[in-house]
């Protein structure tokens, strides 16, 4: 596991809470429902530890996914922690720590920016 690395996918969801609605980016309304409102776009990070096999970075591990808030820019401390020690289990080191909590922060700081445009 020398040469692995984490691997984000993102992804961003219009969310209405009061009625539990999630239509996700690649859904042909997703435009239609990201000027609604009544509910907020968040953005989900799926996260891999993944290593390179050849030239392509082949997963090794699914650690989950951490939705950052439209709104704020907050992440869930519960769901970080729970990737944060899937991580670990997984083989992850310290560096790999790292990069997600830099890459979840930089995440948050453009919903924010999103957010007060």
């Amino acid at each position: 596991m020398g040469n692995a690395f984490l691997l984000f996918e993102e992804r961003r969801a219009w969310v209405r809470s009061r009625t539990h609605t999630v239509v996700f980016e690649r859904d042909i309304d997703f435009d239609r429902f990201a000027a609604d409102p009544t509910g907020h776009v968040d953005h989900v990070v799926r996260i891999w530890l993944a290593e390179l096999n050849g030239r392509r970075a082949q997963p090794s591990a699914y650690l989950g996914a951490v939705r950052v808030s439209g709104r704020d820019g907050r992440v869930s401390r519960r769901t970080f922690v729970r990737v944060e020690g899937r991580l670990r289990r997984a083989g992850g080191v310290a560096r790999h720590t790292r990069a997600l909590r830099a890459h979840l922060a930089a995440v948050g700081r453009d919903a924010r920016e999103l957010a007060t445009a």
